[in-house]
């Protein structure tokens, strides 16, 4: 997907989003990240008017580039559901893995004591709805064609799925200590975690949908 945001937009962006994720957004100022980016105070007003609206870029930005993904693998007609759904697990833990510091600031933006009036609020719903529905015209496929159950509550089945990528992806540390991996070792902790959650959430997702474990 093409990006609607500049060079310079998408570093002050990036740089933003590494500040607001170590530091919160209340205490990371415009100045602060204006000094890391290289850049003038005038230039983040130029492009973004204020501290705020460069937080609803960086979401825009990021949810844009999800809703695109799952779009392009929900336009493959030659997978059959299930191979949607396991599609589906692997880009999500993909996703949020490699995108750490954003899922962190969105848990920080969307739970507690969250302005539901705001407009990263409403981003963030609308994001969840399409992406919801994307999901649901893949397990009314399935049902359809008799391979998946006919009660499953989509709702619950992201839930369980979304929850526990977060539960491992924002623990790494602890997922590290269980697992004996060196803490500044990511490749390791790709091989033997993140792609583990991937198959054991395909494993989990398929007998609740199916039924059926065997391979």
């Amino acid at each position: 997907m093409e990006s609607q945001y500049n060079d310079k937009q998408l570093h002050l962006m990036e740089v933003a989003l590494r500040l607001f994720a170590d530091q919160g957004f209340t205490k990371t100022s415009v100045r602060n990240i204006a000094d890391e980016a290289g850049v003038n105070l005038a230039m983040i007003s130029y492009y973004f008017g204020s501290k705020q609206e460069l937080l609803e870029a960086i979401f825009d930005q990021h949810l844009r580039e999800k809703t695109s993904k799952i779009d392009a693998i929900i336009a493959n007609d030659k997978l059959e559901p299930f191979q949607m759904i396991e599609r589906f697990v692997d880009f999500f833990v993909t996703s949020f893995y490699k995108s750490r510091q954003f899922n962190k600031i969105m848990i920080r933006e969307t739970t507690k004591e969250v302005d539901k009036d705001s407009v990263i609020f409403a981003k963030v719903v609308k994001s969840r709805m399409e992406n919801r529905k994307t999901i649901e015209s893949v397990i009314r496929k399935g049902q359809m064609t008799g391979l998946f159950r006919k009660d499953i509550d989509v709702i619950m089945l992201a839930c369980v799925m979304i929850g526990s990528i977060n539960q491992v992806i924002s623990n790494t540390p602890y997922y590290s200590l269980v697992y004996n991996i060196p803490d500044d070792n990511e490749e390791l902790y790709q091989q033997k975690v993140v792609k583990k959650l991937s198959k054991e959430l395909k494993i989990m997702l398929k007998a609740y949908l199916t039924n059926d474990t065997e391979k």
